[in-house]
C-alpha cells in the first residue's frame, strides 16, 4: 500500500514490480536482529550492554528504531512513478487515487 493505492495482484507475482523478496525490508530486518543483541535480556543470554542498563531488556526499542530509520532511508530509492505506470498499464490499479 503506497499512498492509498493497492497493488494486490503484483504482490503474488514473482516477476512483478516487487520481485521475490524486498531487499530493503530484508536488510532492515537483518540489521534489526543484530542491533537488538547487545541490549537483549533472556534466560540463556544477556547482551553486554544490558547489565549497565539495570538488566532491563531495551532490545526491541533500540532494534526497531534503528531498523525503522534504515528502512525509510532505503525506500527513498524506490521508483514510485515506474510502479504506478506498470500497474496502470496492466489494469491492476485499485484503491484511492
Amino acid at each position: 500500500m503506497r499512498k492509498g493505492v493497492c497493488f494486490i495482484k503484483e504482490i503474488f507475482r514473482a516477476d512483478g514490480i516487487y520481485s521475490r523478496w524486498g531487499w530493503r525490508g530484508q536488510g532492515a530486518y537483518g540489521v534489526w536482529l543484530l542491533a537488538m543483541e547487545p541490549f537483549r535480556v533472556t534466560v540463556p543470554f544477556t547482551g553486554f550492554s544490558a547489565p549497565s542498563l539495570g538488566g532491563v531488556d531495551y532490545s526491541i526499542f533500540v532494534g526497531l528504531s534503528i531498523a525503522g530509520v534504515l528502512y525509510i532511508m532505503l525506500c527513498r530509492s524506490l521508483d514510485l512513478a515506474n510502479e504506478r505506470r506498470t500497474v496502470e498499464e496492466e489494469g491492476l490499479l485499485t484503491g484511492v487515487h
